[in-house]
């Protein structure tokens, strides 16, 4: 997943109207929330912390995606995917079995 697709998940776990409103919680400025959400630039590995604590998930995940996306190089992104699969289907499990049938998309890119 990406920053933006994350924003959204954040958004709906917290039943916020807007991304103003998303602002507060996550504690960014106006224009920063405005470059995640238009691929300007993907969220820090600190903020990929704080939306794993809103969705109450383990960061690893989330983390592995912001590298992902960070990644230049097709070879770059090809070692944090394959770590990203190894970990999928064990956090994917972990999620179901939690019922959080809704989040369970966090663990797939």
């Amino acid at each position: 997943m990406k920053t933006p697709e994350y924003l959204d998940l954040v958004r709906e776990r917290l039943q916020l109207p807007s991304d103003y409103a998303l602002q507060k919680p996550l504690n960014v400025s106006k224009s920063q929330l405005s470059a995640y959400r238009t691929g300007k630039e993907p969220m820090s590995d600190a903020m990929a912390l704080r939306v794993a604590e809103i969705l109450g998930v383990n960061p690893g995940a989330i983390l592995l995606d912001m590298h992902i996306e960070r990644s230049k190089t097709p070879e770059l992104r090809a070692v944090w995917s394959g770590l990203l699969d190894k970990l999928s289907a064990s956090f994917t499990d972990l999620l179901l079995a939690h019922g959080l049938r809704n989040f369970a998309g966090v663990a797939r890119r």
